[in-house]
């Protein structure tokens, strides 16, 4: 009887461990993550997390004539009140777009980069995203245009 409990002991912390253990290892749920397309063709993917490192986004001449598309994750739910903007270093607005509310799918959220060529030529800017679940703006992606010594680079993502 004595051997029976500690058998069922033992199998119970084992099945208790190994729980944990497959627990432990599972991809985060919740939380904001998101993608970049670049002419529908995925170029960033991340997770806003404390040691999240903004990406640099570099277009070449042929990307100019695309869309930059952005699929925010808020928490596995679709944003509402959704606002993408380029901004300087200093936090200037040099152009936002807002979208309209979606209930069935995350659409991705689309800009012509035509429309922001002039805003490019003055160097970096930031892609930011908000809405009204993230009312602090969140930086996603630097965007430059490709120089004569980073085209290589553009031409070979």
């Amino acid at each position: 009887m004595k051997n029976l409990k500690s058998n069922a002991l033992f199998a119970g912390m084992a099945i208790v461990t190994i729980c944990l253990l497959l627990v432990s290892f599972a991809p985060r749920p919740g939380g904001y993550s998101y993608t970049i397309h670049l002419n529908n063709k995925v170029v960033s993917e991340h997770y806003l997390t404390s040691n999240f490192e903004t990406p640099t986004v570099t277009l070449s001449d042929q990307d100019m004539k695309g869309t930059l598309g952005v699929d925010f994750n808020e928490c596995g739910q679709i944003g509402q009140g959704r606002k993408l903007s380029l901004r300087t270093n200093d936090q200037k607005i040099l152009k936002e777009w807002s979208f309209a509310n979606s209930t069935i799918q995350h659409d991705p959220l689309e800009v012509a980069l035509k429309d922001v060529s002039a805003l490019l030529a003055s160097g970096k800017v930031a892609v930011y995203y908000s809405s009204e679940r993230v009312t602090k703006p969140q930086v996603l992606a630097f965007l430059v245009v490709a120089t004569t010594t980073n085209k290589n680079k553009a031409a070979s993502r």
